[in-house]
């Protein structure tokens, strides 16, 4: 969970460039992550639904072991959903998992009340990004997307150690979504 807080925040670390970030109510991003645990490696990709402030879908695409699996944030609840076993699992957000939507909101406060914080990312002198739970996020690219700033490749951090290199193949700002249909699984 700690290695999606650390994506969570940086994908959603985006401090306009040209927009205010108050327009954004929606974002679909297609990624693409590396995760490097135990000498290891497991690549997947997926899509990630986000809606202002506290709905999160995430859309497994591969590995085909893995496709098709749903994990849903709603509020303080989360839902599972793994078709290999047909299996729906709700639960309660509680720790890490509640986490989620914290770092994300506290972003876009962030960026609201943090003059300096702001003005360093437009000017691309944001690289690295401590998290609360103690991990950090490098940003190594940054692209325009629909006039907003944001990360499209960067490694996330426990400690020392590299856990998670992340490459976002695209961003959909302010698509229209119904969380009604997209928490029905």
């Amino acid at each position: 969970m700690k290695k999606l807080v650390a994506i969570l925040c940086v994908i959603f670390n985006f401090i306009t460039y040209g927009k205010d970030i108050n327009e954004i109510k929606s974002l679909i991003a297609e990624i693409n992550e590396v995760v490097n645990l135990n000498g290891e490696t497991k690549r997947s990709d997926y899509k990630l639904t986000y809606v202002f402030p506290d709905f999160i879908r995430k859309d497994v695409l591969s590995p085909e072991l893995n496709k098709g699996e749903v994990y849903i944030y709603n509020k303080d609840h989360k839902i599972v959903y793994l078709p290999l076993f047909d299996q729906r699992v709700e639960e309660k957000l509680t720790g890490d998992d509640n986490e989620v939507l914290e770092v994300i909101n506290f972003i876009f406060e962030k960026e609201k009340s943090d003059v300096e914080f702001k003005e360093k990312y437009y000017a691309k002198k944001i690289k690295e990004i401590p998290l609360k739970n103690g991990a950090r996020v490098e940003i190594d690219k940054l692209k325009e997307f629909e006039n907003y700033l944001l990360p499209t490749v960067y490694k996330v951090y426990d400690e020392d150690i590299n856990i998670v290199n992340l490459k976002v193949k695209s961003y959909v700002i302010n698509p229209k979504v119904d969380i009604k249909e997209l928490a029905d699984i």
